[in-house]
Order: structure tokens, then C-alpha cells, then sequence
């Protein structure tokens, strides 16, 4: 390299040449929704060339690092194995999108998965640097074997009671449930109209992702939760994405942990009442159409009038939008909690793992209570 180019590009970019991390190239060009098409013609280099790079065969210059890092929009210091905060083994692009547990996400291109999947990778980084100096709850998630209806209707029921929660009542918070047990919860913008939530199972550490704080809804996030916890605690991940099966035992799980047979029971009717269902939905923390299935599915109302009601809420609008609230939104706690515990700002964590700072922050802002605090 001539003392000319050297002088075009800066440090950290001759550094990430030198240290460069395939994997982090990765995940920088997937984070972007960009195809290896659409960042070789961004580039200037052939498609060949770019596929190299990512699968570690050759290094770019550092002159290319610089183009990678203006493109994508991440500091060369990103593309440095000085950066990583967990081996290559824990790190690989295949393992997190083989272990990526989705709700309402069949419908989504995989280029558009992956890219929501680049959360995982930031808050695995961020939660590494974070336990370097504080100690998060050990991760501690039940496994049962269930198929049938009632097999997981008898999990749902024992890891209530695993978790402790106490009698067949309303869960009162399901993300601090989770986040005691070592699931790190977190909110982060998904551009995905179809995703609401996804949980990736690592060896030491689960993560589980909701929609960000702004288009939250209780009643939604809570059963999401818990139909991801019912993938955790119930299947093993794969290759591919849930079977439509896997998903209706998560949803039979969450029904369960949310509305235990014993205890809904006693509230619910074989008619429908719009303003007992608005009670209903405040008291449980569920969705009216969530309390309406779960009273078909019980047999206590018969399916001629689940059906007449589902018609109505659709006429009505109230199947993308119901009436009625259920308190503010679940807000997760365990990584703020981490990051007030040290002495570092989101840029702080920003220059130790190579991630975009606005990321971090925005990562940190999302992942608690929206609530404006009053003091008196």
C-alpha cells in the first residue's frame, strides 16, 4: 500500500484490514437489509470478490474497509476481530439464524429475517461487555417434552409454578418473570409489519426481542412472551423456522400461562359481552380475542357464537385496534439495570464493541418504561 493510500483512509480502517472479521461483515450488510448483489454494486468490487471476504477466504484492503464502513454506515473499528466480544465459534451467522424462534414471521422474505435477526447479534455483543462487569442472573429456562393439548396445558401449569407464580390468577408481569429466570428482554425497531417478537436460545445466555416501545400493546407483547417462552421451554431450535404445529403448542402454552383452565373459567361466558369483555381483558392482560378463543377452545361458548363474534370485532375494526386498555406496556429492565450497575454510557459501549453508537442508545431507550417519571 502506497503512502498515498495509506493516507486515505484512517487507522482504524488499516487495523480492521489487518484483524478483519468475516462475520462481522456479515451481519453489518444484513443489518442494512442489503443482498451480497446490492453491496458488491455499492462497492465497485465483483459479487466474487465480496463472497470471499464473507466466508474469510481473502481480507479486504484497507482502502475497501473504509468504502464497507461509509456504505454501511459502521465505523471500520466494526470489522476488527478487536471489537468481538464472543468467539468465532459463539458468533457464526448460521447458528443465530438456525436458532431464531419467531412469532408471525412465515410470511417475510429470509433477507428480511436476517435482518431483524441482526438485533440478536448486537445484544449478545452488548450483554458480553455488560457481564465483563456485573453479574446478570443465571439463565435458568425449564425444558419439558408435551404434544398433545393437555400434555402443555400441564407444562404451561407447572412452569407458572416454576417461575412462582402463585395460584391459577392473572400473571401480573411476565417480562420480569423471564428476566429473573436469565432471558435477557429487550425492545428494538423491527421494520417487519409481521413480527411482534423472537427469541434466540444461546448456550449461556436466551435473548428475547419485542417490537419497539411505540406500537407496543400489553395484551399483545404478553401473550408474544409467552409463546416465546413456550419455544423455549418445548422445542429444540432448527434449521428452519417454526412448524405451523410448534406454533399452535406455543400459542396453546400461552393461553395456559396466561389463562390458567381453573381460574378463567370462572370468568367467562357462553355469550358475548362486549363490556364484561373489556373487564376481562384489564384484569388478565390479554386481548378480548384472545379471552373469546380461549372460551371456544374451554367448550364454555360454542363455536356458531366465537364465530358471530369474531365477524363482529372484524366489521368493527377491532381486530387490527380493540377498544379498551390494559394498563401501559411491559417494559424490560435487566439491561438497564446492567448498564446503570457499571460506570459506561451507551458511547461507552459503543467504542468497546464496534456498534454504531446511535444503535446502543437507541437499543437502551426502547428497552424501558416510555413513562415519563413524576417525583413529589
Amino acid at each position: 500500500m502506497s503512502a498515498d493510500e495509506f493516507a486515505e483512509v484512517s487507522v482504524e480502517a488499516v487495523e480492521a484490514s489487518r484483524l478483519f472479521s468475516a462475520y462481522r461483515l456479515q451481519v453489518a450488510r444484513q443489518a442494512k437489509g442489503m443482498t451480497k448483489s446490492d453491496l458488491s454494486g455499492r462497492l465497485d468490487i465483483s459479487a466474487a470478490a465480496l463472497s470471499q471476504f464473507e466466508l474469510g477466504q481473502s481480507r479486504p484492503t484497507p482502502k475497501t474497509v473504509a468504502k464497507l464502513s461509509n456504505v454501511l454506515g459502521f465505523a471500520p473499528s466494526f470489522f476488527s476481530t478487536a471489537t468481538l466480544q464472543s468467539t468465532a465459534e459463539e458468533v457464526g451467522e448460521e447458528l443465530v439464524d438456525s436458532f431464531g424462534h419467531f412469532r408471525s414471521l412465515r410470511s417475510v422474505t429470509a433477507t428480511r429475517r436476517r435482518q431483524v435477526l441482526t438485533v440478536a447479534h448486537l445484544l449478545r455483543d452488548v450483554t458480553a461487555f455488560l457481564e465483563a462487569h456485573v453479574q446478570l442472573p443465571r439463565l435458568d429456562v425449564p425444558k419439558y417434552s408435551a404434544t398433545s393439548p393437555q400434555e402443555i396445558a400441564e407444562v404451561a401449569a407447572q412452569v407458572r409454578t416454576d417461575l412462582g407464580v402463585e395460584g391459577d390468577g392473572p400473571v401480573d408481569e411476565v417480562l420480569r418473570l423471564l428476566e429473573r429466570r436469565g432471558i435477557l428482554c429487550a425492545r428494538y425497531p423491527m421494520d417487519a409489519a409481521d413480527v411482534s417478537a423472537f427469541s434466540v436460545p444461546l448456550e449461556n445466555r436466551t435473548f428475547l426481542v419485542l417490537k419497539q416501545q411505540r406500537e407496543a400493546k400489553r395484551d399483545r407483547d404478553r401473550f408474544s412472551s409467552c409463546h416465546e417462552l413456550a419455544h423455549l421451554v418445548l422445542h429444540e431450535p432448527g434449521q428452519h423456522l417454526a412448524s405451523k404445529e410448534h406454533e399452535r403448542q406455543a400459542d396453546t402454552f400461552a393461553s395456559e400461562f396466561l389463562m390458567p383452565t381453573s381460574g378463567i373459567s370462572r370468568d367467562l361466558s357462553p355469550k358475548v359481552d362486549w363490556p364484561r369483555l373489556l373487564q376481562l381483558k384489564q384484569k388478565w392482560g390479554v386481548s378480548m380475542a384472545a379471552l373469546l378463543y380461549r372460551s371456544k377452545s374451554l367448550g364454555i361458548m360454542s363455536d356458531a357464537t366465537y364465530t358471530q363474534a369474531v365477524r363482529t370485532m372484524s366489521v368493527r375494526g377491532w381486530r387490527k385496534d380493540e377498544p379498551g386498555t390494559v394498563a401501559a406496556a411491559e417494559a424490560p429492565s435487566l439491561l438497564n439495570a446492567a448498564l446503570a450497575a457499571t460506570p459506561f454510557s451507551a458511547a461507552d459501549v459503543s467504542r468497546a464493541t464496534g456498534w454504531p453508537e446511535a444503535m446502543i442508545a437507541e437499543l437502551f431507550a426502547e428497552s424501558t418504561d416510555a413513562r415519563p417519571s413524576i417525583q413529589i
